[in-house]
């Protein structure tokens, strides 16, 4: 089983809880059974091909990575119909609260009911921009959730992005990563995204792959009943975490509960609920 996701947002500590009470043994490819960032080390899928098909019992190995491995150029083997692939997003709301999600079940079912709740007001900004990273949430202040957030976005572009592409240069990404930000949950438009930094259509294409092998943007497929209408219809593009696309847009909870005219447009674009 391969647990992908994009850094920081738990699958480390997902899979060494899952694998104590299994009593597998930790590996780590970001040093150099539970296999960690494997991206870094994928010559090792031709061993765990014959591994596997030596003893196709399934569930002995875990492995983790916060690139999409399947798209690392020098992956030996994509173990296909051998691993079973389960995406790993950050901290949902529920989960923070370690109460258990019940608002989609009851929305499918038919039994869910009306009812009136206070108003979260400050407090909804608040969650909102701190977003569901595990760390941002010990930060005291906005700032500091801020400088987290930049500073882990630029990380990834000038380490993961590097290892994948070999890119000469990685001051358009960051503004790249601004613009899709202000776009986060609209139909994307390459030219409008490739005007103001003066790079082609086919050029910004290419870098928002980039961005999304290593879980910086994804693309959420439409909804709809009938799956061929589903197929056709244009994916949206996300920024997947609101703490993420607040801190590139510089947003900030004092500026967004001034603005409470437009606070439900502001979190209707940030937020995926």
């Amino acid at each position: 089983m391969l647990t992908h996701g994009p850094r920081q947002c738990g699958k480390t500590t997902l899979a060494q809880i899952v694998g104590q009470e299994k009593g597998y043994r930790y590996y780590s490819f970001d040093n150099i059974v539970i296999l960690d960032e494997v991206q870094k080390a994928p010559e090792i899928f031709s061993a765990l091909k014959m591994a596997i098909d030596r003893d196709r019992r399934p569930g002995r190995f875990i492995l983790t990575g916060s690139v999409n491995v399947l798209c690392v150029p020098k992956l030996s083997d994509s173990l296909a119909g051998r691993m079973e692939i389960v995406p790993l997003f950050p901290l949902a709301q529920c989960e923070m609260e370690s109460s258990k999600p019940r608002f989609l079940d009851g929305l499918f079912s038919g039994k869910f009911k009306m009812q009136g709740f206070d108003r979260l007001g400050g407090e909804l900004i608040e969650r909102v921009l701190k977003g569901g990273y595990p760390v941002p949430q010990k930060r005291a202040t906005w700032k500091q959730r801020r400088n987290w957030y930049r500073g882990y976005v630029e990380t990834l572009v000038q380490r993961d992005i590097y290892d994948l592409a070999h890119l000469s240069t990685f001051d358009v990404i960051p503004k790249l990563l601004a613009l899709v930000a202000g776009h986060t949950a609209r139909l994307p438009n390459f030219s409008e995204l490739a005007g103001p930094i003066e790079l082609s259509r086919p050029t910004i294409r290419h870098y928002v792959n980039l961005l999304e092998k290593i879980f910086l943007i994804d693309f959420l497929q439409p909804w709809h009943s009938n799956q061929i209408k589903r197929l056709v219809k244009s994916p949206k593009l996300h920024i997947g975490d609101t703490g993420r696309a607040g801190a590139l847009v510089g947003l900030n909870t004092d500026d967004l509960f001034k603005k409470q005219g437009s606070l439900r447009s502001v979190v209707g674009d940030l937020c995926l609920w």
